[in-house]
């Protein structure tokens, strides 16, 4: 299996024929943020960050894929470091690929990536994506450079004011080399972390999303890989299932941002800094509502060249059924970007 870096080095890619495909996931009516008004203080806030694709200045080579993609990294530490840019956070959520490189040596890149963590004032979880195991989920040996940095983080719960996150390993999806074993375990350990929460809200934190969020056929074609969502369907399964209690979905990988509603939960997308259109988000928990802000970085930040769903890759830009423009085919729609989830149908107080 090609990686990332190895497909945006390819001056044209296949596509991926609609007849192959399963159908898409349906997007469901109940987009909340014009039926919720926040009510009340902020419980807490904190940001999502993503798909950062760090290389350390140590690297021997240092990799164009996306340009600039340290100094929007170091724009957004310093905001965070600083204040006045961003709202007062709890944490940090990163939601993976936190560096760039395979071939050099990830514990060196992954460590330099965590030391700027280390300097944020507030405490940062994070979610493994495929670039920080070589897209190696249930591989010891590819697991091993980022578990001897960042732990046990691979499937593992936490809980900030009453609120529970649960963050799911589907780092390996669409690979042919995923044991059955590891997606077997992935559902165990997802059903279970769920179901310790009992009826108490949640938000499900992944690297890939578990739906489309964009039509199928169109979006495996921009995003030109596999793992365009995840491909196994245990998953989405075990969330039905639970979709009493859960808040949101949020997750990366895909380099752009969006919002669908499924079966009244919502999946949020964040493109992440190092790719165009660069966002990131604030959650803002209230007693009634989970708000979410997509941010966009500065525009002297802006790098066009490393959209990886338009022209620069493969020379059109493209739309969809619900995005009739390539700009909120990256960005989404502004209702996609505004997000409010009513946390009173999960039972939470209001």
């Amino acid at each position: 299996m090609k990686t990332r870096r190895e497909f945006l080095a390819s001056a044209a890619t296949a596509a991926v024929g609609a007849s192959l495909l399963p159908a898409a996931e349906p997007v469901a009516a109940g987009d909340h943020r014009g039926e919720v008004v926040p009510l009340g203080e902020p419980r807490f806030r904190f940001l999502q960050l993503n798909d950062t694709h760090y290389q350390s200045p140590q690297a021997e080579v240092i990799h164009p894929t996306y340009n600039q993609a340290n100094a929007r990294v170091h724009w957004v530490l310093d905001a965070i470091r600083g204040g006045g840019v961003f709202p007062p956070l709890d944490f940090v959520l990163h939601l993976g690929d936190l560096t760039h490189q395979h071939t050099v040596d990830r514990r060196r890149e992954l460590s330099a990536f965590k030391a700027l963590l280390e300097s944020l004032p507030v405490p940062t979880y994070t979610v493994v994506g495929n670039h920080d195991n070589v897209q190696g989920e249930g591989s010891p040996e590819k697991e091993a450079p980022y578990r001897e940095v960042f732990g046990e983080r691979f499937d593992y719960t936490f809980e900030h004011r009453g609120l529970g996150f649960v963050v799911a390993d589907v780092s390996g999806t669409g690979n042919a080399d995923l044991p059955p074993a590891r997606v077997a375990r992935r559902e165990q350990l997802l059903r279970r972390h769920l179901d310790s929460f009992g009826d108490r809200p949640v938000i499900v934190a992944c690297h890939v999303p578990l739906v489309s969020v964009r039509e199928l056929p169109v979006l495996a074609q921009t995003f030109g890989f596999d793992s365009y969502m995840v491909r196994e369907p245990g998953l989405m399964e075990i969330l039905r299932a639970h979709r009493h209690h859960v808040v949101a979905v949020l997750s990366g990988h895909l380099h752009l941002s969006g919002t669908v509603w499924v079966e009244g939960v919502p999946h949020i997308e964040v493109c992440g800094t190092a790719s165009y259109p660069h966002d990131v988000a604030v959650h803002t928990v209230y007693p009634n509502c989970l708000e979410t802000r997509f941010v966009r970085l500065p525009s002297d930040l802006l790098v066009p060249s490393t959209n990886i769903h338009g022209a620069h890759r493969f020379g059109r830009d493209f739309t969809d059924a619900g995005h009739a423009e390539y700009t909120s085919y990256l960005m989404g729609h502004a209702a996609e970007r505004l997000v409010r989830v009513p946390l009173a149908r999960l039972g939470a107080p209001a």
